[in-house]
């Protein structure tokens, strides 16, 4: 599964059992904004952004991250 970080089959383990589907984005222009931060490093799109409501839905998505071996990039204050 080397390169394949997440595809639309693993986009939808997280919208049925962790988060509902208004929380799971995949839209270029919400990724676009995910894919860069203040620092000059460079962009680096993800496969998808979620939003968890809770700390119980933070800990559901990390599980599912876990299992499928996606990597991970918090991200806070946007």
């Amino acid at each position: 599964m080397v390169g394949d970080v997440v595809t639309a089959t693993r986009a939808s383990h997280f919208r049925a059992p962790a988060l509902g589907p208004s929380r799971v984005r995949t839209g270029e222009d919400v990724l676009a904004s995910y894919g860069r931060d203040e620092s000059d490093t460079g962009e680096f799109l993800p496969h998808l952004v979620v939003f968890p409501g809770s700390t119980e839905e933070v800990s559901r998505v990390l599980a599912i991250c876990q299992s499928l071996q996606v990597p991970v990039t918090p991200a806070a204050a946007r």
